[in-house]
């Protein structure tokens, strides 16, 4: 059973690139994943389209199958977009900062995560950093990538403000 202490974010990239024919929201990875790439179900538990609408993807007491041999104890969330040729937007990064909060964070202490670590580098980072060694994926790309220190930073702020 998932346990989840840590938090992976992931891009969606694009269905193909070629045509850079985009993602638009949990259902269409979800069809990817299951006939393209054959997983059980969608890799990710969250999943936050471009207009930052946040979607249920598979149950979070299952494991992710987003990062080969790194999907223990793991909320695996994905915002739609490639983000090493685009940003994300303002509504995805408002709607992941919240959603961190208000439901990440808990359940990390829920399972036994120091309140104090919860939004850390240790508990909340990219796929690429998880690679051994780290940097042979580019996901979430570069440019969500840098967002995740800000987005942890406003977490704590948050935290110690008491906002719910």
């Amino acid at each position: 059973m998932n346990k989840p202490k840590q938090l992976c974010i992931h891009m969606s990239g694009f269905r193909k690139w070629s045509t850079r024919e985009p993602f638009i929201g949990v259902e269409d990875i979800r069809d990817y994943h299951m006939n393209i790439r054959k997983f059980q179900d969608v890799a990710y538990h969250t999943v936050i389209k471009k207009d930052g609408t946040i979607q249920d993807g598979r149950p979070i007491d299952l494991y992710p199958a987003s990062c080969k041999g790194h999907n223990t104890d793991v909320w695996a969330v994905c915002l739609v977009g490639e983000f090493n040729v685009e940003m994300p937007t303002d509504k995805q990064l408002n709607s992941l900062k919240v959603f961190i909060l208000k439901s990440v964070v808990p359940e990390f202490i829920k399972n036994g995560v120091n309140p104090k670590e919860a939004t850390d580098m240790l508990h909340i980072f990219g796929h690429c950093d998880y690679r051994d060694p780290p940097g042979k994926r580019y996901c979430p790309g570069k440019n969500l990538h840098r967002q995740i220190p800000s987005v942890s930073n406003w977490v704590r702020n948050a935290i110690i403000k008491g906002i719910k």
